[in-house]
Parts: structure tokens; C-alpha cells; sequence
């Protein structure tokens, strides 16, 4: 099993055991860490990065946290807060909580980011659908050889 593989098993095991009673989510939602919460979302716990990643000295000086709730009758997993490539995480230890989300059986991810930059036209609260993306920082958390115990790279 690759060091990748074991950090992200290590990483799903503590967040399920800090699961509600009877929580299964099936979409995830990525926010800013000053984003606030909409008032439809009912908090059930919560773990901060500090806790689930306490391994790493590297993840675990990030302030976000993963939140339990529910939304309209479903289960949803919210990391509020999210890891920087220019904050000197590593894109693969950026990519690990991605992977995470499909070890927990997230189906959907929905990313709510600040993307005014990319279209001066844009408004405020404006909602931007990106369906493409090219990554033009010189680093990828999919770069090198394809681990087949995650899955498909490029299903």
C-alpha cells in the first residue's frame, strides 16, 4: 500500500469515527474558512484540521475544519477551510482530501471559491460554473505514476 494510500485511509477512519450517529453523506461542500454557513444547514459536530491531521506538522496548522450537517433532509460533509499550494502544502497533500471525500462515499463535490479575477464582467455573488480547467502552476497532485488502489486517474 503506497504512503499516499495509507495517509488517506488513516485520515477517512478518524473522520467516520467522528461521524453523528446514523450520518451518511453522499455530497460535500468546500468553503473559505470565512465563509459563514448558510441558515438551511444544520450543524450535527464538527472536527477541526488540527485533530484529523495531527500526524502532519505541515496540514495541521490549517484553521479549517470538517463540519457534519444537514441540508434540507441530507447528509453533507463540509470542509470549511481549505490547503494552499502557495501556503506551502504539497498538491498531492492538497489532492489527499479530495480523495478522502471518495473514501467517505461522496458522490458530489460542490467548491465555493472567489473566482472574480477570472472575468472582470462578473458581479458580485455572481455564481461562475467552471466545467475546465488548466492547471498553470507547474505542479498537480496527479502527476507521476498512477496508483491503481485510488481508482481510474482520468475515469
Amino acid at each position: 500500500m503506497s504512503e499516499q494510500l495509507v495517509k488517506i485511509k488513516k485520515t477517512t477512519a478518524f473522520i467516520k469515527n467522528n461521524f453523528p450517529k446514523k450520518f451518511r453523506p453522499s455530497v460535500a461542500l468546500i468553503i473559505e474558512k470565512n465563509f459563514e454557513m448558510l441558515s438551511g444547514f444544520r450543524i450535527l459536530g464538527e472536527a477541526g484540521f488540527d485533530e484529523i491531521f495531527s500526524q502532519d506538522e505541515n496540514l495541521k496548522k490549517n484553521e479549517g475544519k470538517v463540519i457534519f450537517a444537514n441540508c434540507g433532509g441530507k447528509d453533507v460533509i463540509v470542509y470549511k477551510g481549505r490547503f494552499h499550494y502557495f501556503g506551502g502544502v504539497k498538491m498531492r497533500d492538497i489532492g489527499q482530501m479530495i480523495y478522502v471525500l471518495r473514501y467517505l462515499g461522496i458522490k458530489k463535490i460542490i467548491s465555493v471559491d472567489e473566482v472574480g479575477h477570472l472575468n472582470p464582467r462578473f458581479s458580485c455573488g455572481e455564481i461562475a460554473l467552471i466545467y475546465d480547467h488548466i492547471n498553470l502552476m507547474g505542479d498537480n497532485p496527479l502527476i507521476g505514476k498512477n496508483d491503481n488502489e485510488l481508482g481510474l486517474r482520468f475515469p
